[in-house]
């Protein structure tokens, strides 16, 4: 298992656990490991703003990662 894989998989526990600062910490040790790792990035997002209220944080590090156009419909 790569370290990358192993701070998913800790995150994932950090988050079924309701800790969810130590869960984005995990997500972006993970995507900092391995830049394809998507899912850590959108996880770390996405429990940023729903679960920790940081919203405007969590979009500044998608906008990092994948550019701050705005999404078309």
């Amino acid at each position: 298992m790569t370290e990358a894989r192993a701070h998913h998989y800790l995150a994932q526990a950090y988050y079924r656990d309701g800790d969810y600062v130590q869960a984005v910490n995990s997500f972006a040790r993970a995507a900092a490991l391995n830049a394809d790792d998507v899912d850590a990035i959108l996880s770390s997002a996405l429990i940023s703003a729903q679960k920790l209220g940081a919203a405007r944080e969590a979009q500044l590090g998608l906008n990092a990662v994948f550019g701050d156009s705005p999404v078309s419909e």
